[in-house]
């Protein structure tokens, strides 16, 4: 995952405001290398979730906001919205 995943990290980073806060708090708590590599990783795991629900980046941000406040699932949020189930 990390070959795959750190060039896609390069143009994730700069468009999603989420994914830069959360990288510069891992460079500072971290270091450069493990900073790279979670970024990758949480990316990986919102593509794995895009996959797995058939729901595009956009729609993945706006249920990262709404969860922040409630314990509901992806699944749950894809089913409100009219998604697949």
């Amino acid at each position: 995952m990390t070959t795959c995943g750190l060039p896609s990290m390069w143009v994730a980073v700069p468009r999603d405001p989420e994914l830069q806060r959360f990288y510069r708090c891992k460079l500072v708590q971290k270091g450069l290398r493990k900073a790279r590599v979670a970024v990758a990783r949480k990316l990986g795991i919102r593509l794995w979730v895009m996959l797995r629900d058939e729901i595009d980046y956009h729609r993945i941000l706006l249920i990262l906001k709404l969860d922040k406040f409630s314990r509901t699932t992806v699944a749950d949020h894809t089913a409100a919205m009219g998604g697949p189930p």
